[in-house]
């Protein structure tokens, strides 16, 4: 008991410091990052992108220190979330120019450095908020590795079949739709819109099938974990997912396919194996292969009428003439864009939001009918298309969001998202196989984490309760049921 107790206590201490130095790094990063954009200085953009990296490393370094764990949620979001956010300004600083959307060559000087400081002071009130949110008790290692309660194991099997019968139809109906339009006529043609269809309501079944669909993520996920001691089984399922995800990459929803990825890595890891030792090569290897196949698959997705043998031959080209790695984190990079201009837009153009987005975000768990009333729901990626006059989506950003609702006060607000992240992809351990059931829930919301860093918050809170929430109460309320069943 003494040495829990002293565990406890060393946890408490060693957060405290992390904050306090971590405040005292963003206070830095602020003071540093003002000199430099008040300061004209053609190298200020460079020095900019080098503080950046900085961050990100010590970032990094706070949260596996405090956790104690190098694969979690929360580290695999945030990297995602730099990528998007910073990944050009990182191949700048090592002098590498992502030529297909240089974001360097369409900004003038001060435009980008003002972005880029936005961007810095949100990540680190992002990262501060979620150091804060984590609690001592999620570093005590008490992990159940099997669930052995018979009602709940039979709960969770109850609740994944309904979920993945429910819903697999839908989702490889969609993906293959999806499919035949990219390789017929080009990734393009499933995004072609007008500025009359623009805001339009999906209709009523177009909404129930879209809903159903994404139930697959869940059913399979618990699949996989309740199934796991049978190696037939889960075998199966993992090819099922697997299937999915190259199918995803194949019609060039490269975000998504990815987020789909990791997500079952990070559920494999807590729950199937841990990447340990040589495990731990095998991901950085895969690691390097998703990076190649977000190059591969943005160069050929607007190919017309490509199949697979095309898609092998183009993939060699690509990979013998360009370096897979850096097109990838600076095509991931260019996502900066929305934000440089909703910084141009607001607040001379267009008047802040004050928090629109976020309560439409949280209303977006009713239907459409009963609260757009109150705020209209709509994709801030669609209506920035509209606002620009362009045809093709400019994707959005969780910053840029921000900055759209407060404009620079934005980037402290970006404390408050970061303090409910944690608190939902890093919750408090709880003893007991429940915790394990959240650990599948924690991986299915790390694929809408991801998602999102590529978008906005609207559909993000409706995700994280319709696809995790109310199945996990779901399995509660059917393991309990089954308990009083038994015992009369």
């Amino acid at each position: 008991m003494k040495s829990f107790n002293q565990n406890n206590y060393m946890s408490n201490g060693t957060k405290t410091l992390l904050i306090f130095w971590y405040f005292m790094f963003t206070i830095l990063v602020l003071l540093i990052g003002y000199y430099l954009i008040k300061t004209p200085n053609e190298n200020n953009l460079f020095y900019l992108a080098w503080l950046g990296n900085s961050l990100i490393i010590y970032s990094l370094f706070t949260w596996v220190k405090l956790t104690r764990k190098l694969i979690s949620a929360y580290i695999l979001f945030l990297l995602s979330f730099f990528s998007f956010s910073f990944g050009q300004a990182f191949l700048f600083s090592l002098g590498i120019t992502y030529e297909p959307f240089n974001l360097y060559s369409l900004y003038d000087n001060r435009t980008l450095l003002y972005s880029h400081y936005y961007t810095l002071i949100g990540l680190a009130f992002l990262h501060l908020g979620a150091l804060i949110a984590c609690k001592h008790s999620n570093l005590i290692d008490d992990k159940v590795s099997h669930v052995y309660n018979p009602n709940l194991i039979k709960a969770i099997k109850l609740v994944a079949w309904g979920l993945f019968l429910g819903s697999v139809l839908f989702y490889f109906q969609d993906i293959v739709s999806r499919l035949i339009i990219s390789l017929n006529s080009g990734y393009m043609a499933l995004y072609k819109y007008d500025s009359s269809s623009i805001g339009q309501q999906t209709t009523f079944f177009g909404n129930i099938f879209a809903t159903l669909k994404m139930f697959f993520i869940p059913g399979i996920f618990l699949l996989v974990f309740i199934y796991k001691n049978n190696i037939m089984v889960r075998k199966i399922l993992t090819s099922i997912l697997l299937l999915a995800v190259f199918l995803s990459f194949l019609i060039g929803i490269r975000t998504e396919a990815a987020a789909l990825l990791i997500s079952f890595v990070l559920l494999w890891h807590t729950e199937i194996s841990a990447f340990k030792g040589k495990k731990t090569v095998f991901l950085l290897m895969g690691a390097i292969l998703l990076l190649t196949l977000f190059t591969v698959i943005g160069e050929v997705r607007g190919d017309v009428n490509r199949g697979v043998n095309g898609f092998i031959t183009a993939s060699k080209e690509i990979i013998s003439d360009k370096n897979p790695i850096f097109n990838s984190i600076g095509e991931m990079g260019g996502s900066m864009f929305p934000l440089i201009e909703i910084m141009n837009l607001v607040p001379e153009k267009i008047n802040n939001k004050y928090g629109q987005t976020y309560l439409s975000s949280l209303l977006a768990i009713f239907p459409s009918f009963l609260v757009d009333w109150i705020v209209p729901r709509i994709s801030l990626a669609n209506w920035l298309m509209l606002t620009l006059g362009m045809n093709y989506g400019p994707g959005f950003s969780l910053l840029a969001e921000s900055y759209l609702n407060f404009s620079w006060g934005g980037a402290p607000f970006m404390f408050v998202l970061g303090y409910i992240f944690s608190k939902i992809l890093n919750p408090q351990r709880k003893k007991g196989a429940f915790f394990l059931v959240e650990n599948v829930f924690i991986a299915v919301m790390l694929y809408f984490f991801i998602t999102a860093g590529r978008g906005d918050t609207l559909l993000l809170i409706r995700n994280i309760v319709f696809y995790s929430i109310i199945p996990y109460l779901l399995i509660k309320i059917l393991a309990n049921s089954l308990k009083k069943e038994n015992c009369e």
